[in-house]
């Protein structure tokens, strides 16, 4: 509630010719696109107001519910029953173990930073310094080191490549519920100070800790200099003034590379960042048709893709031409967990008697899965091996049974 009212609220206290973009980290599905940047601020409240975050919990913890509202609204658990005549309760299914919340929120915080990592591939293109307002409730600092270390500092590496500083604003604002874990506010202070952002936290004024930092992004200095090598290594960057009583915030490094390389390297990310933009990746047209042979189980199928030629490179071959393309097909469960994945490199020719249907109607690939139990969803990512451009499609399984299409 108090993050979507910071946000609508925020939309009235920027200039009107200030860009904004919208996106979210839903659980199960990560980093999906609510709206492009514009400058029309009715779109980006409409969108805001008409989100609705999946898995949404109705009441959260810590928070009081009022004795006349209605029992819909209140928390049930199920009764606790005796394990035996006299013996104490067995422990209340209701509630997670710590091994399995240690599990979720290391599996949350993971899903965090490969969002952060696909929005900075997908933003490195665009000119000039971004800032991004990441609103949050956080999680604990230690998702950042220990094992993860290595892999967030791949993904700070990429935001600063990409010229983003990510801004922290803490949602939980001053009297929030208890969050269940200490150090969150450490977190977004580290995530800020490694992008060269700011940390906004202990404050109701979400909307107005938004529009200050915007309103000082607006003033800045530019900085340039000439590389003398290209090593293709990241290098760090360090400012310094003699001023004193400043606050510093520029981006904390960069990639050695050419433009062809950066080019290059952006359009062969990890696909799997590809998974966490379903919303927003459609470079490559995808039909799907799903079949269940007749007489076999309902985990046996065969997904045939029709790809748009307009989406595809193909290049002339000794036969006439050819393409090549990757595959990536992930499962889901009804809570959004991966149960299951097959991958695919898969190159295709086209004959000189077949180009003129292939301009005009793609070409359908065709791929065997075998379906792992509890499935609900299958995640599709194609991507076009020569130019990176990668297309995306979420396809529901619940109404699929034996014989369907």
């Amino acid at each position: 509630m108090w993050a979507r009212q910071g946000v609508i609220e925020l939309m009235t206290k920027v200039p009107s010719d200030e860009k904004i973009a919208l996106y979210v980290l839903q659980k199960g599905d990560g980093l999906g696109l609510l709206q492009d940047y514009t400058t029309n601020r009715f779109r980006l409240t409409d969108a805001v107001a008409h989100f609705i975050p999946r898995g949404l919990r109705i009441c959260a913890v810590g928070i009081e519910v009022p004795e006349d509202m209605n029992e819909f609204y209140r928390p049930q658990s199920p009764p606790k029953r005796a394990s035996g005549p006299g013996g104490p309760p067995p422990p209340d299914a209701s509630k997670a173990t710590p091994r399995e919340q240690s599990a979720e929120i290391q599996m949350t915080s993971e899903a965090v930073r490969l969002s952060l990592q696909a929005l900075a591939e997908r933003l490195r293109l665009l000119p000039g310094r971004k800032s991004v307002y990441w609103v949050t409730r956080g999680f604990p600092p230690v998702q950042l080191r220990d094992m993860n270390k290595i892999a967030w500092e791949k993904t700070f590496a990429a935001l600063n490549d990409a010229n983003i500083a990510v801004n922290t604003v803490d949602d939980n604002t001053l009297f929030g519920p208890p969050r269940g874990f200490a150090g969150a506010i450490s977190m977004m202070q580290q995530v800020a100070e490694e992008t060269g952002g700011q940390a906004y936290f202990h404050r109701n004024d979400l909307d107005v800790a938004m529009a200050s930092g915007i309103a000082h992004s607006r003033m800045s200095y530019t900085l340039a200099f000439y590389l003398t090598e290209m090593d293709g290594k990241y290098h760090s960057l360090k400012v310094h003034v003699d001023r004193s009583g400043l606050d510093l915030n520029y981006r904390q490094g960069y990639y050695a590379q050419t433009e062809a390389v950066q080019i290059s390297s952006a359009r062969k990310s990890d696909i799997n960042s590809a998974l966490l933009n379903p919303s927003g990746l459609n470079d490559v047209g995808i039909t799907a048709k799903l079949d269940v042979l007749p007489g076999k189980p309902r985990a046996t199928m065969t997904a045939h893709l029709k790809l748009d030629p307009q989406s595809l490179s193909i290049r002339q071959s000794p036969g006439g031409w050819s393409g090549k393309i990757e595959e990536l097909f992930v499962e889901l469960n009804a809570v959004g967990r991966e149960v299951g994945r097959v991958s695919d490199t898969k190159q295709f020719e086209i004959g000189a008697a077949q180009k003129s249907t292939y301009d005009t109607q793609g070409v359908v690939l065709s791929q065997p899965i075998q379906l792992a139990p509890g499935a609900t969803t299958l995640s599709v990512v194609v991507r076009d091996t020569a130019s990176g451009r990668t297309g995306t499609l979420i396809i529901p399984l619940d109404r699929i049974v034996q014989g369907d299409q």
